[in-house]
């Protein structure tokens, strides 16, 4: 005997903000009602904000599992790029994809950093990630950081390196110029 079970599908609503060169963000929302979150990585893998790459799709299904009821994911240089080098790195970071991301802070509940070890590896990602957090700083939000980190090691973690294992953040303290 065969069961067959119908399964209703839920309505997500799917934005973006992009142009012919750069992906800032792309935003699923499928319950407005329930916390919303940024997941800023490295850069993007595809510039097509429909494709759902496996980072994406681990960072969905994990703010999904939080009952969170949405997610942006964005990174800290938006164009792709096939090597974290620094030569590309330099020519993958545009000043509107930071002012992107500090906007995008004020309209979610948490900002979760997944760039891994990324920005301690490359100067040119640890200084787009200091400016980007001097931003969030100015601008008030950066009480909604979180670092995404290894849970067996406690160091910065991307989400395609944990394997769809558990998540473990933390909260970041910026550091205030005086």
């Amino acid at each position: 005997m065969v069961r067959e079970k119908t399964l209703a599908l839920e309505t997500i609503k799917v934005t973006s903000r992009h142009n012919s060169e750069n992906l800032y963000w792309v935003r699923w929302v499928w319950d407005e009602s329930k916390p919303q979150y940024m997941v800023i990585c490295n850069y993007p893998s595809d510039g097509d904000p429909r494709v759902m790459d496996i980072t994406r799709l681990l960072i969905m299904n994990h703010i999904r599992s939080l009952t969170g009821g949405g997610v942006v994911v964005a990174n800290l240089f938006s164009k792709p790029k096939s090597l974290g080098n620094s030569s590309s790195l330099t020519k993958a970071g545009t000043d509107q994809g930071l002012l992107e991301l500090v906007s995008m802070a004020h309209n979610v509940d948490e900002v979760i950093l997944g760039m891994g070890s990324l920005p301690s590896k490359s100067k040119v990602a640890q200084a787009r990630l200091a400016k980007l957090m001097s931003m969030y700083q100015e601008d008030k939000v950066a009480d909604k950081l979180k670092m995404l980190v290894n849970p067996d090691t406690g160091k910065p973690s991307h989400p395609l390196s944990l394997q769809g294992s558990s998540w473990k953040l933390v909260p970041v303290q910026v550091e205030t110029k005086d």
